[in-house]
């Protein structure tokens, strides 16, 4: 399989990395209602995925210096089709916490397999194209899953949802299957050791701390805008389509970063993109109604775009010494965040203070706007 399809296969298994993630916040009501269980009881399993997504990355980063990055998404999405299927088969609260907890440590080889696969690819002044379309697929993929479950949930669909997401997963994963693994990697340098070097730079640790904030903030809290939505009175249809605008504008300001990309500082694309994820949150605090969450989905999309494809394009140039290591720690803080902003969401939707929670994360998008902007503007790039 060429270049363009193998990317293909690369965007379609990021997109199903997002989506598998995304449809249980929507649908936490119905999972309930079915299991016998409270709200509290199903959202705890979203912070389970979370978790073993991100204690997965050092292992699937060892399997990946060992058999290459294209081995590994293979063995990924076989393992997360077997894993989704048995979310949609489970009976009861422990069995759907451990049925996501396998499937979140599966999902979780695929989204830094592809930045190491990219990094590997293109050079520094391509990359964060290519990233773009990275970060558009997860991100299309985390929209769809919220509209879909949105619709479906309510009317007690929930274990269809799941299992097309299987469907798909298996496809992939058979596409993938074409793809030319090429040769096994070199011997790679002793993980401890690679592990010190990536921890003990300055540069990675602040961009460790950036990333564990937009991961609570973009993929923690985000999932919970229809939930929030609802709980104000609204369709929970209305609210997941609402909510689905994020999708939309996130490929547009995909587009219309890509020609700024060289031209803009990498610093000012991601305070803009900080600055966006702060007003978003801070309108859903003053307002709450349909027409804010509409604008605020908004912002958020633009956020990801110009703020998370630059921050991951920055991290593979600190890390280029180590990158599938480096790579495989930015993706377990990122996670880490989600899980932490999973665990508020659940405690959110359990009480109801879903201000309190879009509180925080306008906190958190404005600390990172002036972190991202003073820490890239002084950074000097290194591997290129």
């Amino acid at each position: 399989m060429g270049g363009r399809a193998a990317m293909f296969a690369l965007l379609a298994a990021s997109f199903l990395s997002m989506f598998d993630r995304q449809t249980l916040p929507p649908m936490l009501g119905a999972i309930a209602g079915d299991l016998g269980t409270t709200v509290g009881g199903v959202g705890a399993a979203l912070s389970v995925y979370s978790i073993c997504y991100a204690a997965s990355q050092l292992p699937w980063s060892w399997l990946s210096n060992r058999i290459g990055v294209v081995r590994v998404l293979r063995v990924a999405l076989v393992a997360a089709t077997a894993f989704t299927v048995l979310t949609a088969f489970a009976v009861d609260p422990v069995t759907l916490w451990v049925a996501r907890a396998l499937s979140g440590a599966a999902i979780g080889a695929i989204v830094p397999a592809g930045l190491v696969y990219v990094a590997e690819r293109f050079p520094l002044d391509r990359r964060a194209h290519a990233l773009v379309n990275l970060a558009t697929a997860t991100s299309l993929g985390m929209s769809v899953a919220v509209v879909i479950a949105s619709v479906l949930g309510p009317l007690g669909a929930w274990r269809w949802v799941v299992l097309g997401t299987a469907v798909a997963e298996a496809v992939v994963a058979v596409l993938l299957l074409r793809v030319q693994a090429g040769p096994r990697p070199p011997a790679p340098a002793p993980m401890v050791r690679s592990l010190r070097r990536v921890l003990g730079d300055p540069w990675m640790v602040l961009i460790l701390a950036l990333v564990l904030v937009e991961g609570a903030a973009l993929l923690g809290i985000m999932g919970f805008l229809p939930a929030a939505l609802a709980h104000e009175g609204a369709d929970p249809v209305l609210a997941g389509v609402v909510t689905g605008v994020y999708g939309l504008a996130l490929i547009a300001s995909a587009q219309l970063s890509k020609p700024l990309i060289g031209r803009v500082p990498p610093g000012v694309l991601m305070l803009l993109g900080g600055a966006a994820l702060c007003l978003g949150f801070l309108l859903l605090v003053l307002w709450l109604d349909v027409a804010t969450v509409l604008v605020a989905s908004g912002l958020l999309g633009f956020a990801y775009a110009f703020a998370h494809t630059q921050i991951q394009n920055w991290m593979t140039d600190v890390a280029a010494r180590d990158r599938a290591v480096g790579t495989a720690v930015f993706a377990t803080v990122f996670f880490a965040g989600a899980a932490l902003g999973a665990a508020l969401g659940a405690w959110s939707a359990a009480t109801g203070a879903y201000r309190w929670l879009f509180l925080a994360a306008a906190i958190g998008g404005a600390a990172f706007a002036i972190g991202a902007w003073i820490g890239r503007t002084r950074y000097r790039v290194r591997a290129g």
